[in-house]
């Protein structure tokens, strides 16, 4: 390690120590002010670190811009620093670059290639930037999209573990092999499945008629119904 990285290291050992102390009881003007002399001395210590990655960042028109969210990134990184999983020197660094890249899409909005190749650009969906009223998403639809996939996926979920609970008690007939258990079970969960998310695709592979389909989902329903509830009364 350099004798610039052990510097910082010290620096940052010595922070949080001072705050670990201070952690249980309100700090005076003079304890705030050693906490405030511990962040400059970081920050003067991190300085060439973060020219260098401002001009590798293409944002030296912006320096103070930059300056300022690398302080951000420095608290950040003190909050979250664990020297069992990481040197303070690696945890910053990719904070730093971290914190300079959204400045940068903040500022030059998006430099991907791909995005250059096609004209697109990079803008908040919640707070639009004025400059940006006209910009709309390419598809309207995506969100109302996702939301439905998203909520498809959770009861695919929820169904899964309803149904592995069921047929984990589940016991074979009298005289009913374990594949042939396995097998029968595998087909009755896919029935089941179809009906409680709604499936209209008919399916071919089941080897049932639709009136001993019927019969198995007229069986099979109320203990589900049961379980759900009682599922629902534990996570209460």
């Amino acid at each position: 390690m350099s004798k610039a990285s052990q510097a910082l290291e010290n620096e940052v050992a010595a922070l949080i120590a001072l705050r670990a102390r201070l952690a249980d009881h309100v700090p005076s003007a003079r304890e705030r002010a050693m906490v405030d002399r511990h962040i400059a001395r970081l920050l003067a210590r991190l300085l060439p670190r973060i020219r260098h990655f401002t001009r590798a960042y293409g944002l030296m028109d912006a320096a103070e811009d930059a300056q300022q969210v690398c302080a951000i990134g420095l608290w950040r990184a003190i909050e979250c620093y664990d020297p069992d999983k990481a040197s303070f020197t690696t945890l910053i660094n990719w904070q730093l670059r971290g914190e300079l890249q959204g400045l940068r899409h903040r500022l030059r909005q998006d430099q991907r290639v791909s995005a250059r190749g096609v004209g697109a650009r990079t803008v908040s969906a919640d707070a639009p930037d004025t400059a940006h009223e006209m910009a709309t998403l390419a598809d309207p639809d995506a969100l109302p999209a996702t939301e439905a996939g998203a909520s498809q996926a959770l009861a695919r979920q929820y169904c899964g573990r309803l149904l592995d609970s069921y047929y984990d008690r589940l016991s074979a007939r009298p005289g009913e092999s374990p594949p042939a258990l396995a097998h029968r079970a595998r087909a009755e969960r896919q029935l089941l499945s179809d009906h409680l998310l709604e499936e209209d695709a008919p399916r071919d592979d089941l080897p049932w008629s639709a009136e001993q389909r019927r019969q198995i989902l007229r069986r099979t329903i109320p203990s589900l119904q049961v379980r759900a509830m009682e599922s629902g009364a534990n996570a209460v």
